[in-house]
């Protein structure tokens, strides 16, 4: 059944089947300021792509994305790389890493209290947003330079750094915080913790080492997480408008360009 959102069921038309994937959405379909409606089909975002079954592999292909901005580590992607369908399918290697890996080890663990969870989560947004402005704006160079084609954008989860991505993006092409956001807190339906992350865990560490709830926090979003990094964006900008310009390094022109691409 599909589940209602603040813009009506469209959230579970826009999670993607393709087998072996995590968390593969098209983050289209959001109106803009302006009326128009960003185009379907052409951006994409999910967690990483090393488990892709054959017929994960064939429904990718199907997608025709052209571009992917694979936002992990070195050792992420050793650890997991991605199995494309197509050498031809262009990969931009950008990776970010918010937070020490150490830390994030330590927090998986006993002995940290939720208050801290939450904390840890707003300061990797927080650090996504100043530390990694350079990351993003590599990403819209990409964007930029391949527009109108398919562009995925992921990372390991497809929610924390993808998700601070897919609300840059969005909010460049004018829409709304409110349904930014509402995208963002979507992943808390499309990554099931039980089945998806804490299995990863449990092979890890031992279980009685596994903080269960406090790894609950780190794999799920929170309207706080990504408020922290748009807070972030304001704060040493003045405006998301000039973090884009600035930071970002979009024009005026470029970004227009981008909304005659991607709004229909």
């Amino acid at each position: 059944m599909p589940k209602t959102t603040a813009s009506g069921t469209i959230a579970d038309e826009r999670l993607i089947d393709v087998p072996g994937s995590l968390n593969f959405r098209d983050f289209g379909g959001y109106e803009a300021r302006s009326g128009a409606r960003v185009r379907r089909g052409l951006l994409f975002r999910c967690g990483h792509l090393a488990a892709l079954t054959r017929e994960g592999q064939r429904r990718f292909a199907e997608l025709d994305i052209a571009v992917v901005c694979d936002l992990r580590r070195p050792d992420e992607r050793h650890e997991e790389p991605s199995t494309l369908p197509s050498p031809e399918t262009r990969q931009i290697l950008i990776p970010m890493d918010p937070g020490s890996a150490i830390t994030m080890r330590e927090i998986a663990t006993r002995g940290v209290d939720a208050v801290a969870h939450e904390a840890y989560m707003r300061e990797i947004n927080r650090e996504l947003a100043s530390l990694h402005a350079s990351d993003y704006a590599r990403m819209m160079c990409a964007l930029i330079e391949f527009s109108g084609q398919g562009f995925l954008v992921h990372c390991s989860a497809g929610k924390d750094r993808t998700g601070v991505a897919a609300a840059i993006i969005l909010l460049t092409l004018g829409v709304s915080r409110e349904q930014v956001m509402e995208d963002y807190l979507f992943s808390n339906a499309a990554l099931d913790f039980e089945i998806h992350l804490l299995p990863k865990l449990r092979a890890r560490y031992a279980d009685d080492r596994i903080d269960v709830e406090g790894a609950r926090t780190l794999s799920g979003v929170r309207a706080e997480f990504l408020q922290t990094a748009l807070d972030e964006m304001e704060r040493t900008y003045g405006s998301f408008d000039a973090y884009l310009e600035r930071a970002l390094g979009v024009s005026p022109a470029q970004r227009a360009s981008l909304e005659a691409v991607y709004l229909e």
